[in-house]
C-alpha cells in the first residue's frame, strides 16, 4: 500500500514536471490548491475503499486508518513543500524572464518618480550612453536639449492621471554629445505600490535624420535660386546647414585659378566675439590641392569628418580653432561637372562623433547643390557681363512684360531699370504709334537679324540704335542693341559729302557742257549753215550728206543741252520742286510715249535746297528705272504733304522685280543711291514689287525735321 501511495505521488510529480518542462503547465497559487484538492479527494476515495476491502477487523481497520492519516499528512506536506518551492522557482523564472525582456526590449524604458529617473533598462542605457547607476536619481529633462526642456516638462505634467499615454517627440543629448531623436510615450504606472511615470523611448533618429536631411536639401536648393549672386547663394547654404545641425560656423572655400589654391569666399557664424575673430583669421587661410582638410577634400572628392581637431595633423591652424572653441569639423566638396567649385567647411564647438547618416547625406548633397551653385555663378558672370558690357541689353517675356535693362541701356536712354515697371516704356521710347507697333512686332519675333530703330530718350533727345534679339530655352527673350547715333551721323556726313561732291561734279560737268561743248557745237552749226547757200554747185548726193551731218550736229547740240539740264536742273532753283518734277515728267512722257499722271500739293511749300535736290534725284532715278526696265505703259507720280510727312510716290504697271535680289546685285546701286538720299533727309525708302504686278517706290520724309532751324545748321542738313 505504501508503494502504491509512493508511486501515485511520483506519477503526479512526473506529470507536473512533464507539463512544466514542456511549458504547457505553469504553477500558480490557484493551481497548487487545485492539485492539493484533487490528490486529497483521490486519496480519501481510493484508500478508504481499499482498506474496507482488505481489512474486516474493526480494530485493525482503525489502526490502519490512523497510519493512513499520518502518512497523508506527511505526504501532502512534502507535496505542498515541493509545489510551493516549484511555484517560487517558476515565479522567479518569470520575474527573471520579464526583467530580461525589460532590459533587452527594442525600446528604451525609464521609470520616473517625481520627474527623476528611478529605473531604466539596458536599451535606454545604450541609447543615451550612460549606465543605469549614472542615470538613476537624475532629472529626465537633464538629458533633453535646452530648447525642448520646457516642452518635455509640460508633456510629463500633461501625462499625469490620464488613462492613455501622452506621445511626443524629444531632442535628447547623448553622453558623447551627439543628438538622439526619440519618440516618447509617457504614461502613469504603479510599481511596488509606488506611483511612477513610465517613458518608452523609441529611437527615431534615422527617420528624423532622413526627414531633416530631405527638408534641408529642399531648403538648400530653394535658397540658392533667389540668391542675387554666387556669394549670397553660398552664404545661404552655410547658414541653413549650420542652423539645422546646430554647428556654430561655416566657411566656403573656392578655387583661385591664378594661384592654384582654394581661399575663403564667404562665411557664416553665430553671434559671438570669438566667432567674429575666427572668421577674420579664416579669411587668411589658403589650401593647395592635397594640403590640409580642404585640399584633401578637393583631391579625394569626398567629405571629410574630423571628430577632434586637436588630434588631426592635417589641420595646421589649431591655435585659431582652440581660441574659438572649435572641436570638430566637417568638410564637404561642392561638385559640378566633375570639378570642385567650392568646399564647405563646417565647425562645431562640441566634439561630434562620426555620423554615417550625415556623411552619406553630404556625399550626395555636394553634387545636388553643386549644379545649382554652378548655374548661379554662371548667372552672376552673365549678370556682370549684362551690367558692364558696352552694349544695350534687355530681357523680357514673349508678352513683352517683365522688362529688365542693363546699365548701358540706362546710360543711353536715361531710364533706370527700377523706373520701367512704373511707366509705359514703349510710349516713352517710341512715341510714334506706327513705329511703336513695328518695334513690338520685331521684339516678339526673334531671329530677324538686325533692325535700326529710332528711340527717344528720357530727356527727349532722339538716338539712332540697331537691335537684334534671341530666344532662350525657357522662352526668355534677350534684346541686344547698339547706339549707332554717331555712326549714323558719320554715315550721313559721308553720304552727304558724296552727294554734295556728286552734285558739285554734276554742276561742273553741266557748266562745261553748257559753256564749252555746247557753245562749240552751236558755233560749228552756225558756220555750216552759212555755207549751205554756197553748196548749190555741189552734186545732190554730196548735198544730202552735208544736210545729214548738219542734222546730226543739231541733235548733238540738243543732247548736250538735255544732259546739261539733267545734270543741273535750273527749274528747281527757279520754280521749286513741284514745277521741276512736272517739267521732268513732260520731257520723259514726250520721249518715251508712256502715259504719266502727276498729283501734288506742295506748290506753295518752301523746302530747303538740299531737300528739293535730293527728292528730285530720287524721282529721276525712280522714273528712269521704270522706263528702262519695267516695260510699263503707265506711271503715276505723287508728291503729297500730309500730317508733317512729305511723301514721294512712284507707281508703274510694269513687269516688277525681286527687290531683295536687286539690292544685293551690283546693278542695285541706283536703289542704294536712292536709299542714301532718303536717309540724309531723315526719311525712309520703301520699295514694293512683284513680278507682273508692277512696282511702288515710296519715300517718306518728316517735314518737322526739315525746317530751316531743325535741318540747316552750320550749312548742313
Amino acid at each position: 500500500m505504501l508503494a502504491f501511495q509512493y508511486n501515485l505521488i511520483k506519477l503526479i510529480k512526473r506529470v507536473i514536471k512533464m507539463f512544466d518542462n514542456q511549458n504547457r503547465f505553469h504553477l500558480s497559487t490557484v493551481k497548487v490548491v487545485f492539485i492539493y484538492l484533487i490528490i486529497s479527494i483521490l486519496w480519501i476515495a481510493f484508500t478508504d475503499r481499499l482498506l474496507d476491502f482488505l481489512v474486516s477487523d474493526p480494530l485493525l481497520l482503525s489502526r490502519f486508518q490512523t497510519i493512513k492519516g499520518w502518512f497523508f499528512v506527511l505526504a501532502t506536506s512534502a507535496l505542498l513543500f515541493w509545489l510551493i518551492k516549484r511555484l517560487n522557482r517558476s515565479s522567479n523564472e518569470q520575474s527573471d524572464h520579464i526583467k530580461s525582456m525589460f532590459n533587452h526590449a527594442g525600446v528604451g524604458i525609464l521609470h520616473l518618480q517625481e520627474g527623476r529617473i528611478a529605473d531604466g533598462n539596458l536599451t535606454v542605457s545604450k541609447l543615451l550612453g550612460y549606465d543605469i547607476k549614472t542615470l538613476t536619481g537624475r532629472a529626465f529633462v537633464d538629458f533633453v536639449h535646452p530648447n525642448q526642456q520646457d516642452n518635455i516638462e509640460n508633456a510629463l505634467e500633461s501625462a499625469r492621471n490620464k488613462e492613455e499615454g501622452h506621445v511626443t517627440e524629444a531632442h535628447l543629448l547623448k553622453k558623447d554629445g551627439s543628438d538622439l531623436w526619440g519618440e516618447l510615450v509617457i504614461s502613469d504606472v504603479s510599481i511596488s505600490d509606488k506611483p511612477m511615470q513610465e517613458i518608452i523611448i523609441v529611437d527615431v533618429s534615422e527617420k528624423r535624420a532622413f526627414e531633416a536631411y530631405t527638408n534641408l536639401l529642399l531648403q538648400l536648393i530653394l535658397s540658392v535660386e533667389p540668391a542675387k549672386d554666387f556669394q549670397s547663394a553660398l552664404r545661404s547654404v552655410l547658414r541653413n546647414i549650420c542652423q539645422e545641425l546646430h554647428w556654430e560656423a561655416g566657411f566656403a572655400f573656392t578655387p583661385d585659378q591664378q594661384k592654384d589654391v582654394y581661399h575663403k569666399e564667404v562665411g557664416w557664424h553665430t553671434e559671438g566675439e570669438q566667432f567674429e575673430e575666427f572668421d577674420r583669421l579664416v579669411s587668411e587661410y589658403t589650401f593647395a590641392i592635397g594640403e590640409g582638410i580642404v585640399g584633401t577634400t578637393v583631391e579625394s572628392l569626398k567629405a571629410q569628418w574630423v571628430e577632434d581637431l586637436a588630434n588631426d595633423e592635417r589641420f595646421k591652424q589649431k591655435k585659431d580653432t582652440t581660441r574659438a572653441g572649435m572641436k570638430s569639423v566637417l568638410s564637404v566638396p561642392v561638385i559640378a561637372d566633375q570639378s570642385v567649385i567650392a568646399v564647405l567647411m563646417l565647425f562645431s564647438t562640441r566634439k561630434q562623433p562620426l555620423n554615417n547618416n550625415l556623411m552619406r547625406f553630404f556625399s550626395g548633397i555636394g553634387s545636388e547643390i553643386g549644379d545649382k551653385l554652378a548655374r548661379k555663378r554662371e548667372q552672376e558672370l552673365l549678370r556682370k557681363i549684362f551690367e558692364n558690357i558696352p552694349v544695350m541689353i534687355t530681357t523680357y517675356r514673349l508678352d513683352l512684360e517683365d522688362i529688365s535693362v542693363n546699365r548701358e541701356f540706362e546710360a543711353v536712354t536715361g531710364w533706370k531699370n527700377d523706373e520701367i515697371p512704373d511707366i509705359d516704356i514703349f510710349d516713352a521710347l517710341y512715341p510714334d504709334q506706327k513705329h511703336q507697333e513695328e518695334v513690338k512686332q520685331f521684339m516678339a519675333n526673334p531671329g530677324q537679324g538686325w533692325k535700326d530703330l529710332e528711340m527717344v530718350t528720357k530727356s527727349g533727345k532722339s538716338v539712332q540704335t540697331s537691335w537684334t534679339n534671341i530666344r532662350l530655352s525657357d522662352d526668355t527673350l534677350i534684346g541686344i542693341g547698339w547706339d549707332i547715333t554717331e555712326r549714323k551721323r558719320y554715315q550721313e556726313r559721308s553720304i552727304r559729302s558724296i552727294i554734295e561732291g556728286s552734285e558739285q561734279e554734276r554742276k561742273r560737268v553741266a557748266k562745261e557742257l553748257h559753256d564749252g561743248l555746247a557753245q562749240y557745237l552751236t558755233a560749228a552749226s552756225l558756220n555750216l549753215e552759212s555755207l549751205h547757200g554756197a553748196l548749190a554747185r555741189v552734186d545732190k548726193k554730196r548735198l544730202e550728206q552735208f544736210d545729214k551731218g548738219l542734222k546730226q550736229l543739231h541733235y548733238a547740240i540738243e543732247e548736250t543741252r538735255r544732259i546739261s539740264h539733267n545734270l543741273l536742273p535750273r527749274a528747281i532753283e527757279e520754280f521749286g520742286l513741284s514745277h521741276a518734277t512736272e517739267s521732268l515728267i513732260q520731257d520723259l512722257e514726250a520721249d518715251s510715249g508712256v502715259t504719266f499722271s502727276y498729283l501734288e500739293n506742295i506748290e506753295d511749300v518752301i523746302l530747303p535746297d538740299p531737300v528739293k535736290l535730293n527728292i528730285y534725284r530720287i524721282l529721276q532715278e525712280g522714273l528712269n528705272n521704270a522706263l528702262r526696265y519695267s516695260k510699263c505703259d503707265r506711271i503715276d507720280v505723287r508728291l503729297i504733304l500730309e500730317d508733317d510727312i512729305l511723301a514721294c510716290r512712284i507707281q508703274d504697271n510694269g513687269m516688277g522685280f525681286d527687290v531683295h535680289a536687286k539690292r544685293s546685285e551690283d546693278s542695285g546701286l541706283g536703289l542704294i543711291s536712292m536709299q542714301n538720299r532718303a536717309e540724309v533727309l531723315k526719311g525712309t525708302l520703301t520699295i514694293q514689287s512683284k513680278k507682273n504686278e508692277g512696282t511702288v517706290i515710296l519715300v517718306e520724309v518728316p517735314v518737322n525735321k526739315l525746317t530751316v532751324t531743325g535741318v540747316l545748321k552750320n550749312g548742313e542738313y
